[in-house]
């Protein structure tokens, strides 16, 4: 799967995106695009309906990429993948060398959410 992943350029004191006039601004679009990753992955899903809120779905789980993709996604990036749009929560899991083996990590892992 294709993933385009968006990276604010700045962000305020509060960690909201912003552009160079300190104005809001949502990831999506040429302006934030960092790029495209081939190979990406979603595993773990877990989805809830929110009651509260009627026909909204939240989802969250793991998204994966290869280690050797020039781009690697990091919290506070969206990515968007399958027309669903993922924000990166967690640090990088699952992206160094094996332990015991020294072998080279072949696929990157990092927690996602979506409404």
């Amino acid at each position: 799967m294709i993933g385009t992943v968006y990276r604010a350029s700045k962000r305020d004191a509060h960690g909201d995106p912003v552009d160079q006039h300190g104005n809001a601004v949502r990831l999506s679009g040429d302006g934030a695009k960092l790029g495209t990753i081939d190979g990406m992955i979603i595993g773990a899903r877990t989805s809830d309906t929110l009651a509260v809120r009627g026909d909204v779905v939240s989802t969250a789980g793991l998204i994966g990429w290869p280690a050797s993709s020039e781009i690697s996604p990091q919290a506070g990036d969206v990515v968007e993948l399958d027309g669903q749009r993922f924000a990166i929560t967690g640090p990088t899991i699952w992206g160094r060398p094996h332990s015991l083996t020294g072998s080279p990590a072949r696929y990157c892992w990092i927690t996602a959410s979506a409404n």
